[in-house]
Formats: C-alpha cells, structure tokens, sequence
C-alpha cells in the first residue's frame, strides 16, 4: 500500500526547524514553543546560524549540518531565503516540509514566479510540500501529539479533523473553541496549495482513526476529479462538512486577493458538493455547531425531534425552527402522553413540545426524558434548560439524567440557556459525549445536518465518472470557418460529459435522413 503524501507531515518521528529563535515573542520561538508546549515525543533539530542552543535542544548552523534527514521540516524565513533552503532540504534527502513563509502567489505575479520555482524544486527533489503561506499542522493523537503551527493557543484533543485554506481561521477558530466541547484531531492549513492540497489532507483522513468527522474551510476547489474520487470513498464512513467561501463578487475578489484563489461559479460549486456528498454550510458558527454534535452522538433514524423544555418561549423558538430546517415535530404515542401527565402539573403540556414549566426539577427532568425517548414515534430529543427558580441547577438536573443518558441510543441535544459557571456541569455533559447549546435555533440547525448526513449515507453508492479534462474540451470546440464550432463537436462533448443527448442524424442525403425518422418514435425536429 502506497504512504499517503501527508503521513510524515502529520506523523513525523524527527523535525527540523528551519528559522527557529531565541528571541521571545518571535515567531520561531513561538513555533518552538507550541511543538515543546504540546509534548512532542519524537527529535526535534532547530536550524538557526546565530545559536548553539534553543530552548535547552542543541541547534545546528544551516541544513547540511542536520545529522540525519528527518520526517519533517519546517521554514519560517523570509521568502528570499526559501528557494536555497529547499535545495538544501532536497540534497539532504528531506521528503516533507511546510512552508510557513509568505510572499508568494498571493502578493501577485512576482510571487507566482517564486512560487513556480519553489514547486520547480519540490518537483526535482519529490518532496511533499505545505503551503507556502500557510499557518502549519498538527496532529493530537496521543501517539504524536505534534503541533507544528503558530498558534499561541493549544489545540484541545478530539475527533474533529479542520483543513482550512486561511491560516488565520485556524487560529481563530481554536482561540473561539477552547472553552466549548469542540475537540480536534487534525488541522492542516493549506494555505496556497502550491503541492499538497485538501484532497491530500483527506485522503489521509480516509483511514485515520482518531478523525470521525472532517470540516473544511476553502476558498477555492483544485483538482475537482480528485476530490470527487476521494470524497466518494471517504464520505459512507466519516461526515465531510465546508464553508466555501467566495459567494459574493465582492468575497471571490478577496480570495483571489488573499490566495489567489480561482473563481468558480456559484451553481456550479453548489451542485458539484451535492454531487460528492459534502455538506455546505453558511458560516463557520454552523459548521462547527454540526461537527461538535456529529462528533459526540449517533445519526437520527429519521426527521422526527421531540423537544422537552421547562419554558414556553424556547419551545415554541425550537417548534419554528425544526419545520423552517426541515425536519417534523414529533407526534408523541398516546401512552407516552398518558405516561406524562401522570407526573406532571396541570398547567404543563404534554404534547410536543413537552412543556414542564419552571417548577420542573431533576426528577421531573428524569421522567420526562425517559418516557419521550422510549416512544418510537421520536428519533432526536431537544432538551431545554432554562436556569430554573427552584431549587435546581442545570449541574445537578445533568447529573440525574446520567444514568439514562447513557442508555439511551437517540441524538440527544441539549440546550442550557444558562450562565457557564459553576451550576452548569461543563464536566458531566463533556464526561456524557453532550453537545451543548446555547439557542435552540442553533441546535436544530445542527440537527439538520445530521439528518442530511443519514440521508446522504443511505444514498446509493456508484463510483465516481471521470468527465474530459478542460484541454480535452477545448480541442473538441475548435471553431470552424464560419468562427463557429462545429455541430457535431458540441454534441459529441455533451456527451463525453454524460449530459443526455436526443438520437441525432447529421446528413446532406435525403434518403438517410428519411430511414434515420422510420427509426425513431415520438417527436421529430429537423433543422435546415
């Protein structure tokens, strides 16, 4: 079996740090700092002229003095200095780095040339490279625990995989989810895919273990054919979810601007995610809301949420939502009913949603809970907590359900419309792989989304058809004397791209043309 192209950059054994500092605050030590900070347990060789040591780890004058070639190497140079440090890198017979320097295609056609030759030399070499401008990788799977970006901030251990072409987003997104219950497996930031891509980064993801569902935030799709191919072998096992940014005039001049993405038209990007199974969401808010609740608890059997609350407003804010997402209000079982008024007030409602009111405590929580999830009209429960006036928490209404959360094999979303302090449970919803929410609005959206996914993964499977590639195209549509193509060039590529083409006879004789008609049925067009 052939190595993945992303193994050693996401699995190094040995790293060599090419601009690595002494000087704090800068960003080589800051990128030292964060691999140490992590527990990397492989060698790590700081390159740096000016230092014989580094954070207490010998370092090493120029590449040529590295003592082995190792899995990875890492430059944060001045984009002046990247070309000859990669010759240097290839001599060594150094197969993988990422390029964090900027300077290149994004800042105009001066950088495109040096980007060219930057892949000019990747090429000669067959090495394997990231970026350039780019924010890095990392890795928390315990095995290896490499963190080989820039952010000061640490990633959190999960099951979530983020391939994101802006290196800035990493960061964000890690500063934004370090107090919630997103946990990541693997980021990549791919920055200007001069080499490596997505399609490299998800290829890897196929059969990492540790990675149960993939996001992506991207500005432009290379290699369509590729990532169709990959997609359909990856999306049946792991859900695959994207912003595709750029849907704007405005936002595609930006991507340009900011990578150098390229421009596609926006039906055409819409319908070909559909065609691979990718999931597109709005905003980053939606797209990692979905991840962090496809991540923790297992897909609906289908559309029908049932939403338990202890307040009418955010009941009646979920009922909207769930129809405006597409999915149906629970119609609860006459003896689920029957079962829940035996406990509950009269003033409360026992249809759905279920409307405890704010004297509900633990135990009505517990009740509740237990008749809605065993009625087999109801594939997800929305559980609501507003802070009550009794005497209860969100904590301790959690630490009640415990015992039956874990029994119970339906998505069960909770929204806690509550301070996070010390009577929220932070710890005993995480200990119970709970989503926790703010809104209901969010949380159904989330829903949503894995409803999709179940629809997407019961969809038949059929190997994905390469189409002719653009020059194939091209050299099917030369025009002809009149400056037009030639009618039979046009229908012979709709067909090479399986658009469905009606029988056709093109003929200057009669007589086929008139045993062409005796052979057809139904309507006949001719055109003179």
């Amino acid at each position: 079996m052939c190595m993945n192209r992303m193994e050693k950059i996401l699995r190094p054994r040995s790293i060599a740090v090419i601009g690595a500092s002494r000087k704090e605050g800068s960003l080589g030590n800051m990128f030292l700092q964060a691999i140490l900070r992590m527990n990397y347990r492989g060698e790590i060789f700081p390159v740096n002229p000016k230092a014989d040591a580094i954070e207490g780890i010998k370092a090493y004058p120029h590449v040529d003095a590295l003592p082995k070639a190792v899995d990875l190497a890492i430059i944060l140079l001045p984009h002046p200095f990247v070309p000859d440090n990669m010759e240097a890198l290839g001599r060594k017979g150094i197969k993988n780095v990422i390029v964090i320097s900027a300077g290149f295609r994004e800042v105009g056609p001066e950088g495109a040339e040096r980007e060219k030759q930057l892949v000019q030399i990747a090429q000669k070499y067959q090495m394997n490279v990231l970026g350039p401008n780019c924010m890095g990788a990392f890795n928390t799977d315990p095995q290896f625990s490499f963190n080989g970006t820039f952010s000061p901030t640490l990633p959190k251990p999960g099951h979530v995989a983020y391939i994101s072409q802006s290196g800035a987003l990493g960061v964000a997104i890690l500063e934004l989810t370090a107090q919630t219950d997103l946990g990541f497996s693997v980021f990549v930031s791919t920055g200007n895919k001069a080499d490596l891509s997505d399609n490299d980064a998800l290829e890897f993801l196929i059969h990492d273990d540790n990675t149960r569902v993939i996001t992506l935030y991207q500005e432009s799709i290379d290699h369509p054919q590729a990532f169709r191919r990959i997609c359909s072998r990856l999306v049946p096992h792991k859900p695959v979810l994207t912003v595709k940014a750029g849907r704007t005039g405005s936002g595609l001049k930006a991507a340009s601007s900011h990578t150098g993405a390229l421009a596609n038209p926006e039906h055409i990007v819409d319908g070909f995610l559909k065609q691979c199974g990718v999931i597109r969401l709005d905003n980053l808010e939606d797209l990692f809301d979905s991840a962090r609740l496809l991540s923790l608890q297992p897909l609906p059997a289908g559309p029908r949420v049932a939403v338990i609350t202890n307040a009418g407003g955010p009941g009646i804010l979920a009922s909207d939502a769930i129809e405006q997402a597409g999915l149906t209000l629970a119609e609860l079982a006459p003896a689920t009913i029957a079962q829940l008024k035996s406990f509950l007030p009269a003033e409360a409602a026992t249809g759905n949603p279920v409307d405890m009111i704010a004297s509900a405590n633990e135990e009505t929580y517990y009740h509740a809970l237990q008749a809605v999830a065993e009625d087999a009209n109801v594939d997800s429960i929305l559980l609501i907590m507003v802070k009550p006036p009794v005497n209860t928490t969100p904590a301790t209404i959690i630490r009640r359900l415990a015992p039956l959360v874990k029994k119970i094999d339906k998505p069960i979303v909770p929204v806690v419309m509550a301070q996070r302090d010390d009577t929220f449970g932070r710890e005993v919803f995480e200990e119970l792989n709970l989503a926790v929410f703010s809104y209901p609005e969010s949380a159904v959206k989330a829903l949503a989304t894995m409803w999709q996914y179940h629809r997407i993964k019961e969809r038949p499977t059929h190997q994905a058809e390469e189409t002719p590639s653009p020059a194939a195209a091209q050299s099917a549509l030369q025009p002809g004397a009149s400056g037009q193509a030639a009618l039979a060039d046009l229908l012979k590529l709709l067909e090479a791209y399986h658009i469905p083409v009606a029988p056709y006879r093109i003929s200057g004789d009669l007589a086929e043309l008139l045993s062409f008609r005796r052979e057809q049925r139904g309507p006949f067009a001719l055109k003179a």
